[in-house]
């Protein structure tokens, strides 16, 4: 929990010292690698240390990169309907998880986790393109959000 809300503080200080595009794609980029430190686990055996830097990496990096991706949604709701659409884009960005956690169920026992992780790691890719596909979006909905 530590981790979580030192990486939510810190993503709000990091998106405030540099642009809303770099921020995500850097954040985005980092949640997905801290993905990768899994593999550590894995080939660590039981080991409680491992697991708690490798839990902790991941809690605040997801804290960095759910600052920045809450700083976007803000940026791209309209001012008078703001709860509803930040509501709306909220919900839709926990579809994935909801559809995707079957697959992944069934992914594991198939590949291996090392292999896994490698995917959920390469997974980030398309949305990481988005951001790069939508960089004049994500420039004007920042600047229209300073002035």
């Amino acid at each position: 929990m530590v981790a979580g809300l030192l990486g939510a503080v810190g993503g709000g200080w990091l998106v405030t010292r540099m642009r809303l595009f770099p921020a995500l794609l850097l954040l985005g980029l980092c949640q997905a690698l801290v993905n990768l430190g899994y593999i550590w686990l894995v080939h660590s055996g039981p080991n409680v240390g491992v697991m708690a830097a490798v839990v902790s990496a991941e809690y605040f990096f997801s804290g960095l990169g759910s600052t920045a991706f809450v700083v976007l949604v803000t940026a791209l709701c309209n001012v008078r309907y703001s709860a509803t659409q930040f509501a709306l884009l909220s919900a839709l960005a926990a579809v994935g998880r909801v559809f995707l956690g079957p697959i992944a169920a069934w992914l594991v026992p198939q590949v291996g986790w090392s292999e896994f992780f490698v995917i959920t790691a390469l997974s980030a890719l398309p949305g990481l393109l988005l951001v790069v596909a939508l960089r004049g979006a994500i420039d004007r909905a920042e600047r229209a959000r300073v002035h």
